[in-house]
């Protein structure tokens, strides 16, 4: 008699004396072995692997995987080395029928943390995994506001690591649970995040809640308005002025102010921005003594030097640390330019001497 032919009880028998890799090599044998056998392969995995099946499964977005595993009564929390649940990997891959599978139990808790203070909901937001945010949000067991043990939370997740998901944002805001705030690791909050990547729409709802801190400096002395005039990021640096609300003559710790940073880049647009408020300080001066005129010139950049001119509250002779002010620069870049020009203009004459 062949092993086909065998009646079901005898298979189930085999399957008891032989490994987990053997009885999944004979569910592939053929259909009938499948039909068979599937079904006791996932129940051998919950009792005899410690539910390994289910946490494979969540990691490389396998639903029937998953699914089978439940079926046949995985545990929903069973933890890896890392202490994630199966929940965990699931929500940072964006396996939404997975996450969708788990919370089905009813068994889980959803708002379990890993070895990194971490939930779900943190991994769904960092990854702009929109759906699956959602689809924990409407459980009602999140916690908005949980902090992770490296300060993060949902919401600095969703603004710091790039991915800038408006609608995640928006939907985190909405449970008026999430604090606007809150400082992560290095000391950034969501509305310095947002400026520093540049994201207007994130910036734009930030402010709209009308509790974010405006003023609020990071690690090294940069408010919202510096890192914006920092990074030059015209759109997002002009929503901050529109707001009223922020101190246009804020120094990082070096004493460099938004215009400073405007005139060191030539960052025409912004510096104009700046200077249409009426409220900026013109002449500034850092911890070496260096006004925006000073960056202005030594930089090369012509127009940001006019503008600045052109308020008639500059001064050309201010000095420096090192008691150099605009005007001598103006004048040594003047003396460099007419050398370089006096240099190639012998080395033509030379090369016509040579041809004749």
């Amino acid at each position: 008699m062949s092993l086909q032919a065998l009646p079901p009880e005898l298979h189930f028998g085999i399957c008891e004396l032989i490994t987990e890799k053997d009885i999944s090599c004979l569910s592939r044998t053929n259909s009938l072995f499948h039909y068979r056998v599937n079904s006791y392969l996932y129940k051998f995995n919950v009792r005899n692997s410690k539910n390994s099946a289910l946490l494979w499964a969540a990691k490389n977005g396998m639903k029937s995987t998953a699914k089978f595993s439940i079926d046949e009564g995985a545990d929903v929390e069973v933890m890896d080395a890392a202490h994630q649940t199966p929940l965990h990997p699931a929500a940072k891959h964006g396996a939404q029928a997975i996450v969708k599978a788990l919370l089905d139990t009813d068994k889980l808790e959803v708002d379990c943390v890993d070895d990194r203070g971490r939930t779900p909901l943190m991994y769904a937001a960092q990854y702009g995994h929109e759906a699956i945010v959602k689809l924990l949000l409407d459980t009602n067991r999140v916690d908005v506001g949980l902090k992770s043990y490296t300060r993060d939370t949902p919401l600095s997740c969703a603004t710091l690591y790039g991915y800038g998901n408006e609608a995640i944002v928006k939907l985190l805001l909405d449970t008026k649970e999430a604090d606007v705030n809150v400082r992560n690791y290095i000391g950034d909050t969501p509305l310095l995040c947002a400026t520093k990547h540049g994201n207007e729409a994130i910036v734009r709802l930030l402010l709209d809640t009308n509790e974010a801190d405006l003023d609020v400096k990071d690690c090294i002395g940069d408010t919202p308005l510096l890192c914006a005039a920092r990074y030059k990021h015209e759109t997002v640096l002009k929503l901050l002025l529109n707001t009223g609300r922020v101190n246009v003559n804020a120094r990082d710790r070096y004493g460099r102010t938004p215009l400073s940073h405007a005139a060191n880049d030539g960052a025409e647009a912004i510096a104009r921005a700046l200077l249409n408020t009426g409220e900026v300080y013109v002449e500034p001066r850092d911890r070496h003594g260096r006004t925006p005129l000073s960056y202005a010139v030594w930089n090369g950049h012509e127009v940001v030097a006019e503008l600045l001119l052109d308020t008639g509250k500059v001064n050309v002779k201010s000095k420096d640390s090192v008691g150099r002010t605009p005007l001598s620069k103006a004048c040594e870049k003047a003396h460099e330019e007419a050398a370089e020009a006096s240099s190639e203009q012998k080395g033509r004459d030379k090369r016509v001497k040579l041809t004749h």
